[in-house]
C-alpha cells in the first residue's frame, strides 16, 4: 500500500515539475509576445471618439478587467466591486460620489503632491507639527489639505492665527482652552474642536507619509525611466493620476446608479480634455499617472513595478486603445 502511494506522489510531483519546465519554456520562448487582453464588451461597442476618452482610465480599467469600449464597466453585476466603491472611495449613494467626482475634478491629490515637488528638500526634512503646519499653511495655502472644498475655509486661517500666539496650541493638554479663549476674544464661537485637531492631525501626517513614500520611490523612477535625476520631478505633475481615477470613479457610480449617463460622461471628458491639454502623449500621461500612485502607496508588494510592465506594452502594442487613439500632439 505504502509502496502505490509513493508511486502516486512520484508521479504528482514529476508532473507539477514538468509544467513548471513547460511554463518556463514557454515564456522564455514567446515572453513579450504573448497577446494582451482587453476586454470587450458584448453589446454593441461605443463610437470611437468615446473609447478614447475611456481611454484616460485604461491602466486602472484593465487591472480590473473591466470593458475598454464601454461605459459600463461589466454586463453581470458584480457585488464585490459596488463593496469596493464604498470601501475605497466612501461612495454609498449620489450624495458622496458626486462628492468625490467634485474632489478629483477640481483638487485631489494632485493638490497635496505639487508642494512636495515644487520642494524636494522637504523629502529630507524632519517634521514638527506645530511649526511646519504655520510654514506650510502660509505658503501653500490650503492646498495640501485635502478636501478643502468640503470646509470653511475661515476655520483654518483663524487656528493659524492662533498658532502664531500660541505655537505650543496643537501639542498642549490646554490647547482646547487656549484656541476657546483664542476665539473668544474675536467673538467666536468654539465649534467641534476636537473633530478640527483630528482632521488637521491626520491630513499633516499623510503630507509628511507622502514625502517618505517620494523619497522610497526614487530608485524605482529612475529605473522606470520616469525620470533621469531628482531635478526632472520639479517639471512634473500627477494630474494623470486624479483624472485617470477620475474615469473609473465616474464609470463605477454609474454603474451602480448613483450618478445618470450624461453626468459620467461630463466628467470623463473632463478628464480627458485636462489631460490632452496636459500631456503630449500617452507615454507622459503614464509617467505622470505613476508618479502620483508611487506618492500614494509603498511599493512593497511590488505592484507598481508590475504596472510599469504592462503600462510599455500599453504604449507599442497595436490593439491598445494607447496606439489606435493618441493623445494631445500625436494626433
Amino acid at each position: 500500500m505504502l509502496r502505490i502511494i509513493f508511486m502516486i506522489l512520484g508521479f504528482t510531483i514529476g508532473g507539477i515539475f514538468a509544467l513548471l519546465v513547460l511554463v518556463v519554456i514557454i515564456y522564455s520562448v514567446f515572453g513579450s509576445k504573448i497577446p494582451l487582453v482587453y476586454w470587450k464588451t458584448p453589446r454593441r461597442p461605443l463610437q470611437s471618439h468615446k473609447v478614447k476618452m475611456l481611454s484616460t482610465g485604461l491602466i486602472l480599467s484593465q487591472a480590473n478587467k473591466e470593458y475598454v469600449d464601454d461605459l459600463l464597466t461589466h454586463v453581470k453585476i458584480l457585488k464585490p466591486r459596488r463593496e469596493n466603491l464604498e470601501s475605497w472611495w466612501g461612495i454609498n449613494d449620489a450624495e458622496t460620489a458626486l462628492e468625490t467626482l467634485e474632489w478629483l475634478k477640481h483638487e485631489g491629490q494632485r493638490l497635496l503632491y505639487a508642494p512636495i515637488l515644487n520642494d524636494l528638500t522637504q523629502m529630507d526634512k524632519t517634521w514638527n507639527l506645530n511649526t511646519d503646519f504655520t510654514w506650510l499653511f502660509k505658503r501653500y495655502g490650503g492646498s495640501f489639505l485635502l478636501e478643502s472644498h468640503k470646509e470653511d475655509y475661515s476655520q483654518w486661517e483663524l487656528y493659524v492665527s492662533a498658532l502664531e500666539i500660541h505655537p505650543e496650541l496643537l501639542e498642549s493638554r490646554n490647547g482646547y482652552e487656549l484656541y476657546r479663549q483664542f476665539l473668544e476674544e474675536k467673538g467666536i464661537e468654539l465649534g467641534d474642536f476636537g473633530a478640527f485637531t483630528v482632521v488637521l492631525r491626520r491630513r499633516f501626517s499623510m503630507f509628511m507619509n507622502t514625502c517618505d513614500l517620494l523619497k522610497e520611490g526614487m530608485e524605482l523612477l529612475k529605473k522606470e525611466g520616469v525620470i533621469q535625476s531628482e531635478a526632472d520631478l520639479q517639471e512634473m505633475d500627477t494630474l494623470a493620476w486624479d483624472m485617470g481615477r477620475l474615469v473609473n470613479v465616474a464609470r463605477w457610480s454609474y454603474r451602480w446608479g448613483y450618478i445618470d449617463e450624461g453626468t459620467a460622461w461630463a466628467y470623463i471628458e473632463h478628464a480627458y480634455e485636462q489631460s490632452r491639454a496636459t500631456y503630449a502623449t500617452w507615454a507622459d500621461f503614464a509617467k505622470g499617472f505613476m508618479l502620483g500612485r508611487i506618492m500614494w502607496e509603498s511599493d512593497r508588494n511590488q505592484d507598481h513595478r508590475g504596472l510599469f510592465s504592462l503600462i510599455k506594452n500599453y504604449l507599442k502594442d497595436k490593439k491598445s486603445p494607447w496606439v489606435l487613439y493618441p493623445l494631445g500632439k500625436e494626433t
